[in-house]
């Protein structure tokens, strides 16, 4: 086991090291197969310094037999640097690559919090979006007739979502009683086109149920 693991950290380590960086500094990065070749792909977020500005970008490699890495995703506006409030950091905050899927998590938020998760694969030749969660709080929500929290989830393969809202209807001491609103609804086909190459994460409006805010 501590063999598998060495090498499959060697490897990782190997891969990124060996994209090409084209001037940009390596900032985060996460490995794994995205393409189902059995070839070790490469995620990174780059970043470049240019007079007083700090360009970023998210770009996705793809791992070839001999050994080298191509730029298949240049993603500048899926990424943004030190965004999220008091309680985000750089974004997208955390990389990850599960079953062939890429999954950017994005946080932020100071009393009113968010975070958001975007799920992207490999199909019809590009990066297309299959999946969007987005989970709001109130962090210091004690106000009767409002919302403490609201969680979409939606699946854009199937085109339906869930939403559960957290009503706040009584407040004991320190307590805060809530309410569960739960509804089910479709999800708007455009989601369907949306590739990651594209993907403007400041400007995006997740998909939503109900027009409910906290």
């Amino acid at each position: 086991m501590k063999t598998i693991l060495f090498f499959f950290v060697s490897y990782s380590a190997f891969a990124t090291a060996n994209i090409p960086l084209d001037g940009y500094t390596l900032h985060d990065s996460v490995t794994g197969d995205l393409n189902k070749d059995t070839i070790t792909d490469v995620v990174a977020v780059l970043t470049k310094s240019k007079g007083e500005e700090t360009l970023v970008t998210l770009r996705v490699f793809h791992g070839t037999k001999d050994g080298k890495f191509t730029l298949a995703v240049d993603a500048p506006k899926a990424v943004c640097w030190q965004c999220g409030g008091m309680k985000g950091g750089d974004v997208p905050t955390t990389l990850e690559i599960a079953k062939g899927v890429l999954i950017l998590y994005y946080n932020g938020g100071s009393r009113f919090t968010y975070s958001t998760t975007t799920k992207w694969r490999s199909q019809n030749g590009d990066f297309q979006l299959i999946g969007v969660t987005q989970a709001l709080y109130d962090t210091m929500g004690m106000e009767l007739g409002k919302y403490q929290a609201i969680i979409r989830d939606a699946n854009v393969l199937t085109l339906k979502m869930d939403e559960t809202a957290d009503l706040i209807v009584g407040v004991k001491g320190e307590d805060v009683i809530t309410k569960v609103e739960k509804t089910t609804c479709a999800v708007d086909a455009k989601f369907k086109s949306m590739a990651l190459r594209d993907f403007n994460q400041a400007e995006f409006s997740e998909p939503k149920c109900t027009p409910k805010q906290l």
